[in-house]
């Protein structure tokens, strides 16, 4: 089964997200900003990326490409608050210029819609 990276700096998001996916056997890693995201990514070569976008130290965005330039086939999921959805949904697609698999989900989720989500950008759908 693919492996996801949980990142956001509210911790129930991590561990809701984590054990939702894990509940369906994907193998699951943490991380609470973007920097620690990076960190992990090098460790455990995710599928999938989940990530929050405004945390501290660096944003979301920013981890992602960073993440890239290592690890240039991850997915990512961005989760954001509903007030922003729209905002954010823009500039990840301006995003797609990198030609990386991505797609957004508006916080708060539901648990069979993120593993929709996770399973089609980790190919296991």
């Amino acid at each position: 089964m693919p492996s996801v990276l949980v990142v956001d700096d509210e911790v129930a998001i991590v561990r809701v997200a984590s054990a939702v996916l894990a509940s369906v056997g994907f193998r699951t890693f943490s991380a609470f900003d973007g920097q620690e995201a990076i960190e992990m990514a090098r460790l455990s070569k995710p599928d999938v990326v989940v990530s929050g976008i405004v945390m501290p130290c660096m944003d979301g965005f920013s981890a992602a490409e960073e993440i890239l330039s290592f690890h240039p086939t991850c997915a990512f999921l961005f989760v954001t608050g509903a007030a922003r959805y729209a905002e954010i949904k823009e500039r990840a697609a301006r995003l797609r210029n990198f030609g990386f698999l991505f797609d957004v989900c508006p916080k708060p989720f539901d648990g069979a819609g993120l593993i929709e989500k996770v399973r089609m950008l980790s190919g296991s759908a």
